[in-house]
C-alpha cells in the first residue's frame, strides 16, 4: 500500500501518508469490526451488509404493494444474493449494501413525505460516499428547503480529517 501513495494523492512519498484517506463516517461505520481479526471481521462486515440488501429489498418490495408469502421472499432473496454484482460486493467488502438501505430509506422518505427523514438519509449516505449527494438536487428542485438543510447538517456533522 505504501507504494501505491504516490500514485493516488500528488506529490507524496511513501510514508507520508499521516492520516486515514477515508470518510470519517465510513471509518466509524467500520470501527467495531476492526477488533475482531481480519476473517470473523469480514464475515461480520459481510453479513451486516448482507442484511442490509435484503432489508433495502423487502422494503421496496413492500412499498409496491406486492403481497409475497415468506417463500417468496426467500425466493427473492436469493436471486439477489447469488447475482455476480453482489458477488464483487462481498469480495471487497464494499459499503454498496449500507447505501443502498439508506437510498431506500431517502425514497421512502419522499414517498411517504416525510422530506426530513429523506434529507437524513441523503445527507448520511453523502458523508459515507460522495454520489449521493447529488440527491439534493432533487431537493432542491422540489423546493424542499427542510429536506437541504438536514442533509447538510447531518453531512457536515462528521468530523473533518483532511483537506484535499
Amino acid at each position: 500500500m505504501a507504494e501505491s501513495i504516490p500514485f493516488h494523492i500528488r506529490n507524496a512519498r511513501a510514508g507520508d501518508l499521516h492520516f486515514n484517506p477515508h470518510p470519517p463516517v465510513a471509518v466509524a461505520i467500520a470501527l467495531p469490526f476492526g477488533a475482531l481479526e481480519y476473517r470473523a471481521s469480514l464475515l461480520a462486515w459481510n453479513i451486516f451488509s448482507l442484511l442490509a440488501i435484503v432489508l433495502a429489498v423487502d422494503l421496496l418490495i413492500g412499498q409496491f404493494g406486492y403481497a409475497l408469502s415468506r417463500s417468496e421472499r426467500l425466493f427473492v432473496a436469493g436471486v439477489v444474493l447469488s447475482s455476480s454484482v453482489l458477488r464483487s460486493q462481498v469480495l471487497y467488502g464494499q459499503l454498496n449494501g449500507v447505501l443502498l438501505l439508506l437510498l431506500v430509506g431517502a425514497w421512502l422518505g419522499v414517498r411517504h413525505q416525510s422530506w426530513s427523514w429523506a434529507g437524513f438519509c441523503v445527507g448520511l449516505a453523502a458523508s459515507i460516499k460522495l454520489f449521493p449527494g447529488f440527491l439534493v438536487l432533487f431537493f432542491a428542485a422540489r423546493c424542499r428547503s427542510r429536506s437541504l438543510e438536514i442533509s447538510d447538517a447531518s453531512c457536515d456533522a462528521r468530523p473533518k480529517s483532511h483537506d484535499f
